[in-house]
């Protein structure tokens, strides 16, 4: 049985650039991209902090890359009379304004503010909740 595979293409590393120059550069090389936002401590909000796969590196051709994004985001404490359980993946909008943290009891980042809509990406039953600002 012959197998083929497609050709591969070299790609360079992405971390760090701006989502629309990632984007831009990865699409010009025939590359489809998926953008998933998420928050990462230390990025800078509206870059590239990770991919998948991995770059640099080589892809077949007319593969997807998945490019992370790092948007406005922490902990921060819900309410510990709120079940949060199965919340995860959710889209809410933030019932007050209140600070994020680099962790549940860690340094704070800012806050975001009352309404602001925040995908909710790890939830614990102590009422705290990892949320980014959903963009």
């Amino acid at each position: 049985k012959l197998m083929v595979s497609a050709p591969k293409i070299a790609l360079p590393a992405v971390a760090g650039m701006p989502a629309d120059e990632a984007t831009q550069l990865l699409g010009d090389a025939g590359i489809e991209v998926s953008v998933e936002t998420d928050w990462s401590p230390g990025a800078e909000i509206g870059t590239v902090f990770k991919s998948d796969p991995p770059l640099p590196g080589e892809v077949a051709q007319e593969s997807t890359v998945t490019l992370y994004v790092a948007a406005k985001g922490g902990w921060t404490f819900l309410r510990d009379d709120l079940d949060l359980s199965g919340i995860e993946g959710s889209v809410v909008p933030m019932p007050r304004t209140l600070r994020i943290r680099t962790e549940p009891q860690g340094e704070s980042l800012g806050s975001i503010s009352q309404g602001t809509p925040v995908r909710v990406l790890d939830a614990v039953a102590s009422g705290w909740a990892k949320v980014v600002v959903n963009e």
